[in-house]
């Protein structure tokens, strides 16, 4: 199953996530999703203009998209979230030591109502974080080594 797979088999209407880089991820996810998706990420320079694109695109097929640039960490960005919130599936692949994604699965993981992925779930912060939390469901992909993790609620 992919992460796309998931959503569409969850019947997911909201989507949030943490950390989107270029956008590609949401843009694929966006096609299982029905009504409305937010974006946290930290719109640095080298992803900002291809990010801000994808959500266009996104918005242009008639979805609500929003795009909230700013540490997933700041007690400012996660108010602004929660205000956006819940969401049906939370993904978080924001930043990756075992602090900042602690962080996010404290903070974002309750605003989610059927399921909270982990991206990158082999690289050693997320790794210990998806042990301390008992694992779930494992999803392998053929783009990316570091495989997924999701937790069902």
């Amino acid at each position: 199953m992919t992460l796309f797979g998931l959503a569409k088999a969850l019947e997911c209407e909201s989507y949030l996530e943490i950390g989107a880089s270029l956008g590609g991820s949401v843009i694929v996810i966006a096609q299982a999703i029905s009504r409305k998706i937010v974006v946290v990420d930290l719109y640095e320079d080298h992803s900002s203009r291809q990010l801000c694109a994808a959500l266009a695109r996104i918005h242009s097929e008639g979805k609500a998209v929003t795009g909230i640039a700013g540490d997933s960490t700041s007690p400012t960005t996660v108010a602004r979230v929660r205000s956006e919130g819940p969401f049906d599936l939370v993904m978080i692949d924001g930043g990756h030591s075992y602090d900042t994604v602690k962080s996010d699965w404290l903070q974002y993981g309750p605003m989610a109502t059927k399921a909270v992925a982990f991206h990158d779930i082999a690289q050693p912060g997320v790794a210990r974080l998806w042990e301390e939390i008992g694992g779930g469901l494992e999803i392998k992909s053929k783009f990316t080594t570091m495989g997924f993790g999701v937790v069902f609620l």
